[in-house]
């Protein structure tokens, strides 16, 4: 693949791959996929034994994946309904069991980077500004030659509701973070940017924004404990006690 491709990260490749199915005259599919990959070189190392089925039949979809190597122990379920719609939704159940992040080439500079954690996510929608969404990761543990990190509960959360009033929430053993109010993704960035040029223009330059956009958020973060900072990653940062930041913008009064 790297000769195909022209990528040096890619090289040798084997595997085995059957796709059946029927569509009638209405356009509705009706398929299943079988993958086996036998090898599958990626940044040097050579991965084996992936295996992953899916299903695709009235506009729903269910995906079983799983890796087998002794380096990845990877098992993935995905499924979701009205894909195509305006309104798709997706459940995502992963578990990955000792993943060896160094040997893998991706985080080299860790020495036994060692990675277990217990995934489980749903979503609703993908655009940002009708999005629902759920994230749980149980017994989150990254172990390093520096030290062991471990969360047994994080979660993430995301609502919108009607009138544009979204609340995002992360909560967890080391950070807890809140951003709420009415606000568009589309417009938040560019208002938010065009706010501070004011103070920074010659670093920040002016960009054209929806005049009838109203963003108006609410953001608190609280940093609970930071041995993971100091510690697992090696940054030197060091907080004696928790440090929380508190903020609120809205860009029609301009207020920051």
């Amino acid at each position: 693949l790297a000769q195909l491709l022209a990528n040096p990260v890619l090289g040798l490749t084997s595997l085995n791959a059957a796709i059946k199915g029927t569509m009638s005259g209405s356009g509705s599919i009706a398929a299943t996929l079988n993958v086996e990959v036998h090898r599958f070189d990626f940044n040097s190392y050579p991965y084996h034994d992936i295996f992953a089925d899916a299903l695709y039949m009235n506009d729903s979809i269910h995906l079983q994946a799983e890796v087998r190597d002794s380096l990845v122990p990877l098992r993935l379920e995905v499924s979701g309904n009205h894909i195509t719609t305006d309104n798709p939704y997706v459940l995502l159940n992963a578990e990955a069991r000792h993943i060896l992040f160094d040997t893998l080439r991706f985080i080299p500079q860790y020495e036994g980077a060692d990675l277990y954690a217990i995934i489980r996510a749903e979503v609703l929608n993908f655009d940002l500004d009708k999005m629902k969404a759920r994230l749980d990761v149980d017994s989150l543990q990254l172990k390093t030659d520096r030290g062991v990190f471990y969360q047994d509960s994080v979660r993430v959360l995301m609502q919108n509701e009607e009138g544009g009033y979204k609340a995002l929430s992360i909560n967890s053993q080391l950070v807890e973070a809140a951003a709420y109010g009415t606000f568009s993704f589309s417009t938040l960035p560019t208002a938010l940017t065009n706010s501070l040029s004011q103070y920074v223009n010659a670093f920040i330059p002016y960009q054209e924004v929806d005049s009838a956009s109203n963003d108006d958020i609410n953001l608190f973060v609280l940093l609970r404990n930071t041995e993971f900072l100091s510690n697992t990653i090696s940054l030197p940062v060091v907080i004696p006690d928790s440090a929380m930041v508190s903020a609120y913008y809205n860009n029609r009064n301009n207020n920051i």
